[in-house]
């Protein structure tokens, strides 16, 4: 039970890490053990970007130890994000959750000459082989916040002629989404489920028929699965990600097995382990 991140290899090798999860059980070395294993150079790691979603702590409470064991051994080209400010969350729920004060101070601590891009919508970044666009922040959000979920940054990455969305923990009950795009924008071959595919957010019924994914991501995916399969919880908010991705073996669990997806072809590689995957 991470959370959730995501470690995208870029074709010279490179990086593009999308937030990072808890701070539990040495989970800072399982992501370095991974890009040190990935790099061409396993001392020479350069993160070409590192995408936050949102300054919830099960996406960002690794940073410390990350940071303080790595910041000297990695390179970070550039932080993308876009934390609310105090004001902008004064409404919300359970503001002890919100991470976003803590984020800056250890991005400013530990890598004060990387610039820390803050996100808008519209925005495209083109970083090495991928383009990355910009789909929503919470400078578009059209009620009174009160979930800290609706501050998730949520774009898409275009590599290898494939397309990723990348939801954060996003729920669309404003529809603040759904009224800004259609299909054509928002369709992509692999989507990341909204807040871990949980009941009570509304992104991935409304948005996956949208996308219509033909590969789903389900971050911390163990809570709302029967005993570690596809088999789905009879949620409405997953439906239609169960009626089409259900029986194909299309859905990845962030489980304890590692799942290596190619964007090119889309293969498949799996280990049962993050150590048999180390040692391969």
């Amino acid at each position: 039970y991470n959370g959730m991140c995501y470690i995208v290899r870029l074709a010279d090798g490179s990086f593009i890490l999308v937030d990072g999860g808890f701070d539990i059980n040495g989970y800072e070395k399982r992501i370095y053990d991974v890009l040190k294993k990935q790099a061409p150079d396993p001392d020479n790691i350069v993160i070409a970007a590192w995408i936050i979603t949102h300054a919830h702590d099960d996406h960002v409470d690794v940073f410390e130890s990350f940071f303080k064991s790595y910041a000297d051994v990695v390179t970070v080209e550039r932080f993308i994000c876009n934390l609310p400010s105090a004001k902008q969350i004064e409404n919300i729920w359970e503001p002890e959750w919100a991470r976003s004060d803590k984020v800056r101070s250890l991005i400013d601590k530990y890598f004060p000459d990387v610039p820390m891009i803050k996100a808008h919508p519209g925005q495209e970044f083109y970083i090495r082989n991928a383009k990355i666009d910009i789909l929503y922040t919470i400078d578009i959000y059209d009620s009174l916040l009160e979930d800290f979920n609706n501050t998730s940054v949520v774009f898409k990455l275009e590599a290898e002629g494939k397309k990723m969305i990348f939801m954060g923990d996003y729920d669309d009950k404003g529809k603040t989404i759904s009224k800004l795009y259609g299909m054509k924008t928002l369709k992509s071959d692999i989507m990341q489920v909204a807040h871990h595919g949980l009941p009570e957010n509304s992104s991935n019924e409304e948005m996956a028929p949208k996308i219509k994914p033909t590969y789903v991501f389900l971050p911390s995916g163990a809570q709302v699965v029967k005993g570690g399969s596809v088999d789905l919880y009879a949620i409405s908010q997953n439906k239609y990600i169960v009626d089409n991705n259900g029986t194909n073996g299309t859905i990845f669990l962030a489980e304890d097995n590692v799942f290596i997806l190619k964007m090119k072809d889309c293969s498949v590689e799996k280990f049962e382990t993050l150590a048999e995957y180390l040692g391969s």
